[in-house]
C-alpha cells in the first residue's frame, strides 16, 4: 500500500489492516462523526478518503499495460455502523474501509523479492473479506431429523447468524440471549415448530435479512451511496452521510422489533413490519440511485 499512497498523506501517518478490504487507521483517529454523533467534514479523513478513491494500480487480470482503479467501494462511520463493522471499543473504530477490486490484496510491504511495488502472489487469492459475491457467497449443508430432504437450494437467502437459531429450532434448545439471525424456515420439515412455517413469518424473515445482514439489500444500497458521497464535494458528502446515519437508526429500531417477533413466533404485527421494512429498503435504494 505504501508505494501506492505513500507512507503519509499531507505528512500524517497511517496504517492498514492487511486485506483485500483494508481498513485505514490514521494518526489522531479522525472520524466522520463528532463526539455528539453528528456527521462532520473532517479534512484529514477526507484527504485520506479521496486519496484512496483515486488509487490506480496494475491488475494483470484486467490489463498488463493500463492502470485500473483500486477502490470498488469506500465506507466510513455511518455506513460502517450500518454494516455492523463497529464494536464497543472506540479505539478499534477505523476511520474508513476500502472494499477493493477482488483481484487485489493490500499490505504494507511487498511479499515478492526484488519488487518495490505490487506483484503477483497467489497466497491470499480470494480468501479475504471483500465485498463481492465471489468471496462472500458460500454454502451451508444441513441434514438430519427435522430437515427437509432436498438438494441444492440456491434461492433461499441466509447468512451465518441464521445457523444457531435454526439448530435451536431443530433441537428444541432455548438460548439465554436474543440471536441476530432467524430460523431458516425454508429447510425445516413441517413437523418442526409449525409457528415458524406461517407465510407471514417466512416473509418477515426474508425482509429482515435484506434489511439487517451485511450482504443484504439495505447494506448494499448504503455502501453504494457512501462511495458516491466520499467521491463527491464536502457538502454532498455531509448530506448523504447524514441520510445514511438516519436510515441506519431507523433500520436498527425496526430490526429489533422484527427480531422480537421472529423469536416469539407471534406474527400479529408481522404485516406492519414487513411493509415498514420494504419501504426502508426502497428508500435506501433511492439514495443509492438504484
Amino acid at each position: 500500500m505504501s508505494w501506492l499512497l505513500g507512507s503519509t498523506v499531507d505528512g500524517i501517518g497511517y496504517d492498514i489492516s492487511f486485506d483485500s478490504a483494508p481498513s485505514f487507521y490514521i494518526d489522531g483517529q479522525p472520524q466522520a462523526l463528532d463526539a455528539n454523533g453528528n456527521v462532520v467534514v473532517n479534512s484529514t479523513l477526507r484527504d485520506f478518503e479521496k486519496a484512496a478513491a483515486g488509487l490506480n494500480a496494475f491488475d494483470p487480470y484486467v490489463s498488463t499495460t493500463q492502470l485500473t482503479p483500486v477502490a470498488r467501494y469506500l465506507v466510513d462511520g455511518p455506513t460502517l455502523k450500518a454494516i455492523h463493522m463497529i464494536n464497543a471499543d472506540p479505539q478499534r473504530t477505523m476511520p474508513f474501509t476500502m472494499f477493493a477490486v477482488p483481484d487485489l490484496y493490500f499490505q504494507t510491504y511487498t511479499p515478492c523479492k526484488g519488487s518495490s511495488q505490487g506483484c503477483l502472489n497467489d497466497a491470499y487469492a480470494w480468501i479475504h473479506g471483500d465485498y463481492s459475491d465471489d468471496i462472500g457467497r458460500t454454502w451451508l449443508g444441513m441434514a438430519g431429523p427435522g430437515v427437509k430432504a432436498g438438494g441444492i437450494d440456491s434461492t433461499t437467502w441466509t447468512d451465518h447468524t441464521d445457523i444457531v437459531p435454526t439448530i435451536n429450532a431443530l433441537t428444541g434448545l432455548k438460548p439465554d440471549y436474543q440471536p441476530d439471525g432467524r430460523v431458516i424456515t425454508q429447510i425445516l420439515a413441517a413437523s418442526v415448530d409449525a409457528a415458524h412455517h406461517s407465510n407471514l413469518m417466512m416473509q418477515l424473515g426474508a425482509v429482515y435479512k435484506q434489511l439487517n445482514a451485511p450482504y443484504g439489500d439495505f447494506a448494499n444500497s448504503l455502501i453504494i451511496a457512501s462511495t458516491a458521497a466520499i467521491k463527491s464535494d464536502d457538502a454532498t458528502y455531509q448530506s448523504i452521510e447524514t441520510q445514511i446515519q438516519s436510515l441506519t437508526a431507523k433500520r436498527d429500531a425496526l430490526a429489533q422489533r422484527m427480531k422480537d417477533v421472529l423469536n416469539s413466533n407471534a406474527d400479529g404485527s408481522a404485516p406492519l413490519l414487513i411493509n415498514a421494512g420494504s419501504q426502508l429498503l426502497t428508500t435506501a435504494a433511492t439514495l443509492a440511485g438504484k
